[in-house]
């Protein structure tokens, strides 16, 4: 039946709306949103050791074997008459500011971090350079290492990288370190249980008078939005702004709760806890994207106080809070073991090598990114005879490198603030090398799969081509996406997928958050332990260095594991994560940079036409379950209709990103869920999925190809809605916006109600709702005659939700209301209120015939409207891939499409939306953290 969803299939649970959501929101977004989500992204990721030695020997441990070479000296005893932190007695009533500055001072004076320097940069951001620019030209925006402008208040840096200005300096960073006031007691501990904050609130009711001026200072300072680019005027642009005022506490410019703006946002309300829980995610989320590292450790010290942590792509593992003043030696343990565990202990990446302005590789990289005159334009055309023509087999002809591939691998070295790298690509005894600059592409969030994408030069053929880093999810049953591309390549049906290059896991690097989680939470039939042994397998698999430029180093198939893959646990709230590098062929353009209406459309068949090729040939059987605007680029090819025709550069529409893809169930096989959370685009995701936890369908992954039609069309093709004010609010109340039913966040009432509808409309205050259209009629009719299908659907899924709840149930007679209360009080109200025209009007009011009620039992149990023999029809349309195949075929065939030229985005620039993007109410009843 059209609408059913399919049976024995198990899906996995339903968590869409994460940072990545937040991030592709419409409207301009403020750090204090972006923090509060990721606190409710990585609430439930974090697992508290039982001491800080468990930490330490599990996670820092110490090689087994030193030679000679190689020989760790002993760490010297501290002793009461050289107390490392004397000066810090009385840290829980200091300042902030100062307890960053006595504790630097004493590490750095009793050289408890060998070989490393620790270095306070709280007052300061990265700077971000400054071009002049002639009267009259646009302010260019210049390249950022961090666009939200943060300050970490310290960081250890490597003794010949300590930098000097009083900036992070995010790249060079080994550990970074955050500090609080110890004022609050406990309040501003993310990892304090619940009592402990309830007692620090009791604390700080009585202490409040007792705060600083430095402090209440600090907490007035206003955030700097999240895309926020300088634009000074003038002279203004020279200068440098090296005399910023030092005098604020640390942090100042990126605290979420003290931004005007902020008091429309969750973080306005937000406790110090939740305070200082964002702002150490979105650290270590920044410093994942600029270095390339397996885990990061952080030091967090609140006054007298400090905690440990290791974060990963899982989670974070913490150790207990231990005051340093009274047990100093746990803490110099730590800062010994940093300063000479290898870099691959610490959390660097092996396979990864630094590359320096005089290595051979950054040159060659400077010189790939010069324009070349060879370079082929990509504008689609008739190609003149002779051009393009493939290459005969084995000739030494140089790659075709069109003008945007050349440019896109220059944006992504042009600052030189961003390290740049060697990485390494095995797949068996295949070992190939990449050069990359700053990605392109980076997913947001602390956790999760982390995906960067480079365009990266092959160091063995030197063509251009697409290197994918991520984090994939390591689950039994769940493919790579290099084994998903080397079936889909293997099928000269599939055209418009990614060419495969390499693949593979990068060495034994997995997530260890997740396999505390599980020791820490056996099951009954869990007899013994197994995270020490996998904790130490998984940092002992790679070759370890001392340098953050490590040399990476080939391993044999051999010597890896047969499988990484590890049993789904459903109570798990998080997920296991393996390393692992993709390499295709295709560096594609994104889907907005699409020139006209016609062309959008064909992009969108395509990847249409490769959904429903992968869904139904023989030996694949897959669903993309992940169709979103991202996933969608564009790659110029060489076409012919036939050997008649002239051959032509055509824009084609490329599906990447199949890593999410799940086989499809067949003959009522069971296809269960395999991992703890549904990944997936908010903005996109079909309404049934973001209301249900079913199964994926392909009507679903339908609704999102007309979903991203839609959204294009309207920003960037002229409509029927005027002004572009209007354009962002249809955009954000129909993509972005949401509800909350029962502490779950499900589909915005504007999409739902619009999809079950069926019609595309907009609401202008002074005329109400009103159609949206382009001005030409095969678009029209087209997203007409879609959406038609999509209402029918959901007619027929209402009906079957209403029918499931009803089956077995009879609805009560509502009795008769009868009157209750006083009788007396009744009538003296009723007299208090009579005027003298009451009865001479009374007889024309009762004349008027009474309106339909319903009481609220019966509405519940009111039957939906049944659908029609037309609706089955029109649902069954797009249960498969033909219909949606033949009715662009048939609009491509109408006139009118020259007239669907592409404008400039109508999105207005800085745009505000009147909605809060993260749910208020699961943020206030959610803590700051979860053991």
């Amino acid at each position: 039946m059209p609408g059913e969803r399919p049976r024995g299939v198990q899906e996995t649970p339903r968590n869409p709306r994460t940072v990545r959501s937040v991030t592709q929101c419409v409207g301009k977004l403020t750090l204090a949103a972006y923090r509060a989500q990721s606190v409710l992204d990585c609430a439930d990721c974090v697992v508290e050791t039982q001491d800080v030695q468990e930490f330490l020997t599990e996670l820092l441990p110490f090689p087994d074997y030193q030679g000679r070479r190689r020989r760790i000296p002993k760490r010297p005893k501290v002793k009461a008459s050289n107390h490392p932190f004397s000066t810090l007695e009385k840290a829980d009533s200091m300042s902030e500011n100062k307890v960053v500055r006595l504790f630097a001072a004493a590490v750095n004076k009793h050289n408890l971090a060998p070989g490393l320097g620790m270095a306070r940069c709280q007052n300061k951001p990265d700077k971000a350079p400054k071009k002049r620019r002639r009267k009259g030209e646009e302010p260019a925006e210049p390249p950022k290492v961090d666009t939200m402008r943060q300050k970490v208040d310290a960081a250890f840096y490597r003794a010949d990288r300590v930098p000097k200005d009083s900036r992070p300096h995010w790249a060079d960073q080994i550990v970074p370190a955050e500090f609080k006031s110890g004022k609050r007691g406990r309040a501003a501990d993310p990892f304090a249980t619940k009592a402990e904050h309830d007692d620090a609130d009791e604390e700080q009711a009585t202490d409040v008078d007792e705060q600083d001026d430095d402090e209440l200072d600090d907490e007035a300072e206003e955030l700097p939005e999240l895309e926020e680019m300088e634009e000074e005027k003038g002279d203004e642009d020279e200068e440098d702004d090296e005399d910023e005022d030092e005098e604020p506490e640390s942090g100042a410019d990126d605290k979420p709760n003290v931004d005007a703006q902020a008091t429309k946002e969750p973080g306005a309300q937000a406790t110090p806890a939740k305070d200082v829980f964002g702002q150490i995610t979105t650290y270590v989320d920044l410093l994942q994207a600029v270095q390339h590292r397996t885990a990061v450790f952080m030091l967090l010290v609140i006054g007298r106080r400090f905690r440990i942590l290791r974060w990963d792509r899982a989670g974070v593992i913490v150790t207990p809070s231990v005051d340093y003043y009274e047990e100093p030696d746990e803490l110099c343990d730590f800062l010994w073991r940093i300063s000479h565990v290898s870099d691959t202990t610490l959390g660097f990446d092996p396979t990864a090598i630094r590359l320096s302005p005089s290595d051979p590789d950054w040159v060659k990289m400077e010189e790939y990114a010069v324009a070349l005159e060879s370079d082929v334009s990509s504008a689609p055309r008739t190609l003149q005879p002779g051009e393009l023509e493939q290459p005969a087999p084995g000739s030494e002809e140089s790659p075709v490198v069109f003008d945007y591939v050349r440019t896109m691998f220059a944006q992504s070295i042009a600052d030189r603030r961003w390290p740049r790298y060697r990485l390494s690509v095995c797949q068996g005894s295949n070992h190939q090398e990449f050069l990359v600059g700053k990605p392109t592409f980076c997913a947001s969030g602390a956790i999760g799969r982390g995906t960067r994408g480079f365009v990266a030069i092959d160091c063995q053929t030197g063509c251009f081509v697409w290197l994918k880093d991520a984090w994939r999810v390591s689950y039994e049953k769940v493919e790579p996406e290099g084994s998903i591309l080397a079936r889909l390549n293997a099928d000269p049906e599939i055209k418009d997928v990614p060419t495969l290059l390499c693949h593979g896991d990068v060495l034994c690097q997995k997530t260890l958050t997740a396999t505390w989680w599980e020791a820490a939470n056996p099951l009954p039939s869990t007899r013994k332990s197994k995270r020490s042994k996998n904790a130490k397998n998984a940092m002992e698999a790679a070759p370890s260095s001392t340098s953050d430029g490590s040399r990476g180093v080939k391993r044999k198939r051999e010597d890896e594991p047969e499988s990484l893959a590890t049993d789904y646990r459903a109570d798990c709230p998080m997920r296991q994560h393996n390393h692992y590098r993709v390499v295709v062929k295709e560096v594609g353009l994104p889907l907005k940079k699409f020139r006209d209406g016609i062309q959008l459309v064909h992009i969108l068949l395509d990847c249409h036409t490769t959904h429903g090729l992968a869904a139904t040939r023989p030996g694949i059987n897959i669903l993309h379950r992940d169709i979103s605007d991202s996933n969608i680029i564009i790659v110029p090819k060489v076409v012919q209709a036939n050997s008649n025709s002239p051959r032509l550069l055509n824009w084609t529409g490329v599906l990447t990103d199949w890593e999410m893809s799940k086989p499809t169930a067949s003959h009522g096989d069971l296809t269960p869920a395999r991992q703890p959370l549904r990944s997936g685009d908010w903005q996109f995701k079909s309404a049934y999925l973001l209301n249900n936890s079913g199964g994926t369908t392909i009507p679903d992954e339908l609704e999102s190809i007309v979903l991203i039609l839609i959204y294009y069309c309207v920003r960037y093709l002229d409509s029927s809605i005027e002004r572009h004010s209007a354009v962002a609010t249809f955009l954000d109340e129909f993509y972005d916006c949401f509800t909350v039913q029962d502490g779950v966040v499900k589909c915005g009432e504007r999409k739902a109600t619009l999809l079950a509808q069926g019609q595309l409309v907009h609401y202008d205050p002074a005329e109400g709702l009103i159609p949206i259209c382009f001005n030409a009629f095969p678009l029209d009719y087209l997203i007409a005659q879609c959406l038609r299908r999509f209402s029918a659907r959901y007619k027929i899924l209402r009906h079957q939700a209403w029918t499931k709840r009803h089956t077995h149930t009879t609805p009560s007679v509502p009795p008769v209301p009868r009157a209750s209360g006083d009788d007396s009080i009744r009538s003296y109200f009723l007299n208090k209120h009579r005027t003298a025209n009451d009865e001479f009007k009374q007889a024309r009011y009762e004349a008027v015939p009474d309106p339909p009620t319903v009481s609220s039992t019966a509405l519940a149990s009111r039957e939906p409207p049944k659908p029609t023999q037309e609706d089955e029809k029109l649902a069954m349309d797009i249960e498969d891939h033909e219909w949606f195949r033949w009715i662009v075929y048939q609009c491509l065939t109408f006139p009118g499409w020259e007239k669907l030229r592409k404008v400039k985005d109508r999105v207005p620039k800085n745009w505000e939306s009147p909605h809060s993007p993260i749910p208020r109410e699961l943020f206030s009843a959610r803590s700051g953290h979860s053991r």
